[in-house]
């Protein structure tokens, strides 16, 4: 992770071989200290394609 900011996130994908991807985030953080009690998950709405 490069930046985790208010309703930005920058990453660092690694490698990948040629294809189309779905990216989603996982988190059960919160603005505080205090994690959610189910983990809630974030998709791309693009696909990411490698070629």
């Amino acid at each position: 992770m490069i930046s985790n900011k208010n309703k930005e996130l920058i990453v660092m994908v690694p490698a990948l071989a040629p294809g189309d991807y779905e990216l989603q985030v996982v988190t059960q953080g919160t603005n505080g200290s205090i994690l959610l009690k189910e983990p809630r998950t974030e998709q791309l709405d693009s696909i990411l394609s490698v070629q």
